[in-house]
């Protein structure tokens, strides 16, 4: 996923896979330039069955909205990441 913030930072993001699981990673790029390293934020499930995370920015948030499937229920978890 790609987001825009009010600074013109490209905020870009991606699922990841290390170690045999996977997670949500960051980088951010200003000017075309990569003004961080990857950053790994959360585990994911690399089921389809959780759907994808929707990612969202806000106030200089980073916002990951993401359904989670453990025994058969789902719940929705949202997590929030302040960009600098």
């Amino acid at each position: 996923d790609v987001s825009i913030t009010k600074e013109k930072h490209i905020v870009v993001t991606w699922v990841g896979e290390i170690e045999e699981k996977s997670y949500i990673i960051a980088s951010i790029i200003k000017d075309g330039l990569l003004i961080s390293d990857a950053v790994t934020l959360i585990e994911t499930s690399p089921s389809r069955s959780s759907g994808f995370p929707i990612i969202e920015l806000a106030d200089n948030h980073l916002i990951i909205i993401r359904t989670i499937s453990e025994d058969e229920a789902l719940s929705v978890e949202l997590t929030k990441f302040e960009i600098l």
